[in-house]
């Protein structure tokens, strides 16, 4: 018997046995899926990214855009600016750590400097505060306390106060819902811009904890901390470790003689951000161009990694950023910074990205890591199953903190450092 497997334009010819038809036809059915896996990969490849499968756990190579031109989205007109040099004092950001976009436009803004959770309008209008310092329900615990604000369930607020250590929940209209404060533990837990974690869609939280070995040796130089992620339920009880994982890099002096420490960041050091967005932790070590994306109960489900190559550090790089940073530093401190850039190692190369976000649709948002008197806000965005979709250009000097369906909501500061808070217009042809 003579079968012919046409693949193509090729054919592929056999004689096969009548003693044993059935083998035979399943090898040739095997080495048709063999080379359709194949060919599957080369066309994925062509199309600029990769997709296997590790023990369960999918991997992502991408190694091109997929978003044809015209089709790529865009920051265009500002929507709300809230912030002003002088005039009323509720328009005068101070510490304004996070801040989050409602349904119909109104901003809530957590300005940790006084403690105090500000809405504004969707045309920057003052509407109303929540909070003050203090230990009652619905306030804060000493200044620049109130750290993470976002969105508990629909419009519902929730905000975390690093020192009471409890996170208090809101209305949209700024009533005080409830407060609840970690329990069975005695360590400080942080969430935060800087130190990542957030509210899973349970309303369980992902919390940071540093250095849970306790303290690290008294050394000067270069370190990395070791950041801990831990689930607790909203009550404020632990549930379970979702991992250990190198942090961000720091220059340590400990002080002669007594107690005490600075830690400063070197100048082109590693940046460890970690996210959540609805039932996932994004983690983000900044060691290669590598996203790890888990489960709440600790399983890796996601590897989302990015062709990378790596950029020298140059001398002039370096003298730019060395006199960035000392032009941005106290007076009474400059002298002291001076003499740590002078000690602290500079790296071969820049960090292959700066930081991470995710957007409402669990889109990961990687940002490019560029340095230099003509510094730009790039970003590579990549699509739920980890697809590099294409690059979208943010305002120069804007900190993102909020990506929703149609905008993206950060923070500005001007030449004074007056702090604003703006929102821009998402467009998606």
């Amino acid at each position: 018997m003579l079968l012919e497997v046409a693949w193509g334009k090729r054919t592929v010819a056999g004689k096969c046995d009548l003693v044993f038809p059935i083998a035979l036809c399943c090898l040739l059915a095997l080495s048709a899926l063999t080379l359709a896996c194949s060919l599957a990969n080369e066309e994925q490849g062509a199309m600029g990214h990769v997709v296997r499968d590790s023990a369960g756990v999918m991997i992502v190579e991408n190694s091109a855009p997929i978003w044809e031109p015209g089709s790529e989205w865009r920051i265009s007109e500002l929507l709300t600016s809230i912030g002003a040099v002088e005039g009323e004092s509720e328009y005068q950001l101070y510490y304004a750590y996070d801040a989050t976009r409602l349904s119909d436009g109104t901003v809530a803004v957590a300005n940790s400097g006084t403690s105090e959770i500000r809405f504004f309008d969707a045309d920057g209008r003052f509407v109303q505060t929540v909070g003050r310092a203090g230990e009652g329900p619905g306030e804060f615990r000493e200044d620049h306390g109130l750290r993470a604000l976002g969105h508990w369930q629909g419009d519902t607020l929730y905000a975390w106060d690093l020192y009471a250590q409890t996170l208090s929940v809101f209305t949209r209209d700024g009533e005080f819902i409830r407060s609840n404060r970690l329990r069975n533990t005695r360590r400080m837990y942080f969430m935060s811009r800087m130190n990542g974690g957030g509210v899973f869609g349970d309303r369980t939280m992902a919390l940071a904890l540093i250095n849970p070995g306790g303290p690290r040796d008294r050394v000067d130089g270069l370190q990395s901390q070791i950041v801990r992620y831990v689930r607790f339920t909203a009550e404020g009880d632990s549930l379970v470790s979702l991992g250990d994982f190198a942090g961000s890099e720091s220059f340590v002096r400990y002080a002669v003689g007594g107690q005490g420490m600075t830690m400063q960041r070197p100048p082109f050091g590693r940046i460890m951000t970690a996210r959540v967005m609805a039932d996932r932790l994004y983690v983000g070590t900044g060691v290669t161009y590598e996203v790890a994306v888990y489960h709440p109960e600790a399983t890796l489900a996601m590897l989302v990694r990015r062709a990378h190559t790596p950029v020298s550090v140059t001398d002039q790089l370096l003298d730019w950023q060395m006199q960035h940073e000392l032009n941005n530093a106290p007076e009474d401190h400059k002298a002291s910074l001076r003499r740590d850039l002078a000690d602290m190692p500079v790296p071969e190369f820049l960090p292959p990205y700066r930081t991470i976000e995710i957007d409402v649709h669990s889109n990961l948002w990687v940002q490019e890591y560029s340095v230099g008197k003509d510094t730009l806000n790039e970003w590579s965005v990549f699509d739920s199953s980890g697809v590099w979709l294409g690059d979208v250009s943010l305002p120069p000097g804007f900190e993102l903190l909020e990506i929703g369906s149609d905008y993206v909501l950060g923070k500005e500061k001007d030449e004074l450092d007056v702090e604003y808070v703006k929102v821009y217009a998402l467009t998606k042809p």
